[in-house]
């Protein structure tokens, strides 16, 4: 960090030297939630995870990556204001200066709730609660980090009031309230519900939690009442389920519809977590600083957008971040560098031996080493925020020097990966993602693993096998959006008309793109050290594929 500039008459903003974006000025309000606990502790937790032990030069970490990411939060976001090029009133500016500060520090603290080795720790913690997530915990972070004193004064100073505070959080989900409740309604009728436009019971309490949760409380017990209304005059109750019909759904998506969102322009929730096209400052930051610390070139450039970025209104009145027609081979590179990235980098078969390794480690560990006054398991941390400040990737190194008995076996493999004996790579083979989507069920995926081990075992050998030995791993390569291409959710402008957004054909783009988005590389790692176990693995790996492929099971 580098000394002090005076931005203006009022602020003084810090410079901070960035390898990447050169000089960074930080607002105040940013620096004071930088000097805190639960921002400080980035400073621990690799960008990369296991990354670091095959890259050496992938030391980076969350911290610089998300001061980087409040920098290019605030360029688009004031690009954008200042792209519109109209007349402005004092009460309009101060309004869109409040935006601007609220996404930046929607960028800043982003990634508060990342865990040790970052997506490694998500993965440890889904195994205990499917549904945890590390943009919730970071929710959760940064509520407990308002309470800082300094924070809350700073805060008060710049007129951040409740409000400002739940739409930072909507910016950090990438969702509107409603958005976000809408999702949940449309997961509940089209996935957990038994049949399609069914509900139980038990999940219109749900909808109603989300109706009461809404920041708009002096309608909330009338909506709950037009909801009872609905389900008890219009919708057939039979075994406990309610039907419901397409109006019925639409109905109750207006009654979920948050009033508070409208004072925000819809653009806004696409500059650090774009749900819609996954193109949004989070990712552009970490393509360049993950490929300048690999060694790698990125040849998206993050400056040409910010230029050529502009707000059209599509014909439902929403407002939308736009891109110049003759941009769109810019961002196809954009999903390249991505895809790259993950094929080179973030996939390798290496990191992924590694990080398998602390994930057990981590396992083997989490009921014996107690953290914070507490005495919490690693995995009870994420429920108390306090705790949870001290969970970074020194964890590892906490458990590998502990005195206690019951870290034995989490310490051997620790041992392990410094010793540099780690899993080994018997295979890996790509696959259309549906070729394999039976193993994306783990019980599935465990019973044809157990199925090729007995399979070997049946032949002659001194070697006692488990499948316990053998781990697989689903590598998935996208440009982010699953299979679906996502330059075909964004939308384009013209030179001649600069307002209206438009749709490209391939024809106005380029032939040559990618005709699918998206595969699985399936790869298999055996856990122990025998050579001759290893041997018998990769002689048998053929019927380890048959096993993979078949689709009756």
């Amino acid at each position: 960090m580098a000394e002090q500039n005076k931005k203006d008459s009022t602020k003084i903003f810090k410079v901070f030297n960035d390898p990447i974006h050169g000089n960074i000025q930080l607002h105040p309000l940013l620096v004071k939630i930088i000097d805190t606990p639960h921002f400080q502790r980035l400073r621990n937790i690799k960008q990369l995870g296991g990354g670091y032990y095959v890259f050496p030069g992938a030391s980076h970490n969350r911290f610089e990556h998300s001061i980087g990411v409040a920098h290019l939060a605030g360029k688009l976001v004031k690009n954008l204001h200042d792209s519109q090029k109209k007349e402005r009133t004092n009460e309009e500016k101060e309004k869109e200066e409040k935006e601007e500060l609220c996404v930046q520090i929607a960028g800043l603290c982003h990634d508060l709730g990342h865990g040790p080795f970052s997506h490694l720790f998500e993965e440890f913690m889904k195994k205990k609660d499917p549904n945890w997530k590390h943009e919730e915990q970071g929710i959760t972070m940064f509520e407990d980090l308002m309470k800082d004193e300094e924070v809350d004064k700073e805060m008060e100073e710049y007129k951040i009031k409740p409000q400002d505070i739940k739409f930072i959080k909507d910016l950090i989900r990438g969702l509107t309230a409603s958005e976000e409740n809408i999702k949940v309604f449309e997961e509940l009728i089209y996935r957990e519900a038994m049949t399609e436009y069914k509900i139980e019971s038990r999940h219109i309490e749900i909808i109603k939690k989300l109706i009461r949760g809404k920041k708009d409380p002096e309608n909330v017990n009338e909506e709950i009442k037009q909801l009872d209304d609905l389900l008890k005059d219009k919708c057939t109750k039979a075994a406990g389920n309610y039907e419901l019909k397409s109006e019925h759904i639409k109905t109750i998506k207006e009654l979920l519809h948050d009033k508070t969102d409208s004072e925000h322009k819809s653009f806004l929730y696409e500059i650090v977590n774009n749900a819609k096209t996954g193109i949004d400052v989070d990712k552009m930051d970490y393509f360049s600083r993950d490929c300048h610390h690999l060694g790698m070139t990125s040849n998206f450039s993050h400056e040409r957008y910010m230029v050529f970025a502009r707000v059209c209104t599509n014909d439902d009145g929403a407002e939308h971040i736009c891109m110049r027609d003759k941009e769109a081979l810019n961002m196809y590179e954009l999903f390249h560098v991505r895809n790259l990235l993950h094929h080179t980098a973030y996939q390798h078969k290496v990191k992924w031996a590694v990080e398998i390794m602390i994930f057990d480690a981590l396992k083997e560990a989490n009921k014996h080493i107690k953290l914070g006054g507490k005495n919490l398991a690693i995995s009870e941390a994420a429920g108390d925020p306090k705790t949870y400040l001290q969970l970074t990737d020194d964890i590892l190194h906490q458990i590998r020097w502990s005195s206690d008995d019951k870290l034995k076996t989490a310490q051997e493999i620790i041992e392990r990966i410094e010793m540099r004996r780690l899993y080994r790579y018997i295979d890996g083979r790509t696959f259309e993602p549906d070729k394999v989507k039976p193993l994306n069920d783990n019980k599935k995926l465990e019973k044809k693993l157990k199925t090729w081990v007995d399979t070997i075992k049946r032949q002659p050998s001194d070697h006692q096998l488990s499948a316990e030995d053998f781990i697989v791993k689903l590598a998935k390569f996208n440009y982010g959006m699953k299979d679906k291409n996502p330059v075909d959710s964004l939308r384009f402008y013209t030179k001649d008309d600069p307002h209206k957004p438009i749709t490209l054909s391939k024809d106005e783009v380029s032939y040559l793109l990618p005709e699918k988005f998206s595969e699985t590389k399936v790869m298999l790692f055996y856990r122990g050290e025998n050579k001759d176990v290893e041997k018998l693995a990769k002689q048998n790996i053929e019927a380890f594929w048959e096993e993979v492929k078949k689709t009756d099971q």
